[in-house]
């Protein structure tokens, strides 16, 4: 028979036979395997269970190559995905399971790196720049200069921004609503640079919309739950704004805590809005003891911040930085939900009623020299803390996330 070329090929290989891709498909034991046959077509996807697995681990974006490497805690497996359309692009986070990336146009676009997937975003403009680093950008020959100084006849410019600094200038990180809700529809909010307002759109829409969040300090980060947008500032305040009516924020009261608390982190856990907050005693100030802190978790009930003690099972993953792929998610306990899930059996040294941060929330280190990637699990029952090697190596500077595939 001749071979089978271009489109045909295409074609035969959409086409197997559903019980041929049942029988492939219950042989797959890693979740990289099951991701990649998943992502290959809708017939594929149909012939394959919804098997549950963990979040994967993403390593900063190769903007050179358009390169990003993913590790899998359930079975210490790595993976590397490389796309032209990664290429000279700035990653702003990821959210429902796609990337959102921007280039040095101030473009931005929704990028999933599994099935291929794009869906633009409204870019940057002087006004967002503006608002979110409190300076004057303006295009020239494709690239965005800051203005140093202006006056009534003459504007000066100084260097063009680089890519590495458009998250700076522009949006520093995007997050999308569930596509569950509001009958397929999707909304976008992006935390900017420094600022306490943040950046409102619809997908489709050609502007972002500036709310706003009356809050005191800068934006640490927004998250999505249960039809509403919730934003965090850098003291642990919360105002909220609800995705279909997205004019103003109301405050939150924050939760009653005590001691130095220096990160709020806010994700969505069963439908009910949580936060992890660590505390520093004010005793490891001004020492290189690092053992003395521990975390607190809070959940909203209504309009009370109450203490979590138990999450039973389950697992808080959390990120370090980026707030889009800080999630609850349920372990053996057999809890789901509709995008990630988690496979039958747990990480290596991890057990439920524990957060797992990608990389540890605090260390002391040279900034020049690479250091090994450590997740960090925190016991809530006891406070007591695991850390466990994944065999990489990243740079003081970078940025480590989680991250779930969407492959509906």
């Amino acid at each position: 028979m001749a071979p089978i070329r271009g489109r045909s090929r295409a074609r035969q290989w959409s086409s197997l036979p559903s019980e041929l891709l049942e029988i492939v498909a219950q042989k797959l034991s890693c979740s990289f395997d099951y991701v990649l046959f998943r992502s290959v077509c809708s017939s594929w996807r149909s012939a394959t269970p919804r098997i549950k697995f963990a979040p994967l681990i993403m390593f900063p974006l190769d903007a050179t190559t358009g390169t990003i490497k993913f590790f899998n805690p359930s079975d210490n497996q790595s993976f590397r995905v490389t796309k032209d359309y990664l290429r000279d692009k700035v990653l702003c986070g990821s959210s429902e399971g796609m990337l959102v990336l921007m280039d040095k146009r101030a473009s931005m676009s929704l990028f999933n790196p599994f099935t291929g997937e794009q869906i633009p975003l409204p870019s940057g403009n002087a006004q967002l720049a503006l608002a979110s680093s409190g300076r004057y950008v303006m295009m020239i020959d494709g690239d965005h200069w800051v203005c140093i100084s202006q006056d009534w006849f003459f504007i000066t410019v100084g260097e063009p921004i680089r890519l590495a600094d458009m998250r700076s200038f522009f949006i520093k990180e995007v997050v999308l609503s569930s596509s569950v809700n509001f009958g397929g529809e999707r909304y976008a909010m992006a935390t900017l640079s420094s600022s306490n307002k943040v950046a409102f759109c619809r997908l489709g829409d050609n502007r972002w919309t500036l709310l706003d969040t009356r809050l005191s300090t800068f934006v640490w980060s927004v998250t999505y739950c249960n039809g509403r947008f919730y934003a965090v500032d850098l003291l642990g305040d919360v105002a909220f704004c609800d995705v279909e009516n997205p004019v103003s924020f109301t405050r939150q009261p924050l939760p009653e805590v005590t001691g130095i608390f220096t990160k709020f982190k806010l994700l969505d856990g069963r439908g009910k809005l949580m936060m992890v907050v660590l505390k520093i005693h004010p005793e490891l100030l001004g020492n290189h003891n690092l053992d003395r802190y521990n975390y607190k978790v809070y959940r909203l009930e209504e309009t009370t911040w109450v203490r979590v003690t138990s999450i039973g099972e389950d697992t808080l993953f959390v990120s370090r930085y980026y707030n889009s792929q800080s999630q609850y998610l349920g372990g053996v306990s057999g809890y789901q939900n509709s995008h990630s899930q988690y496979l039958g059996g747990r990480l290596q040294g991890w057990k439920g009623n524990c957060i797992c941060f990608a990389e540890p929330t605090l260390f002391s280190m040279n900034p020049a020299v690479p250091d090994s990637v450590q997740m960090e699990f925190v016991d809530l029952a006891d406070g007591s803390k695991r850390f466990i090697e994944t065999g990489e190596t990243k740079n003081f500077s970078e940025t480590i996330t989680w991250f779930k595939p969407n492959l509906m």
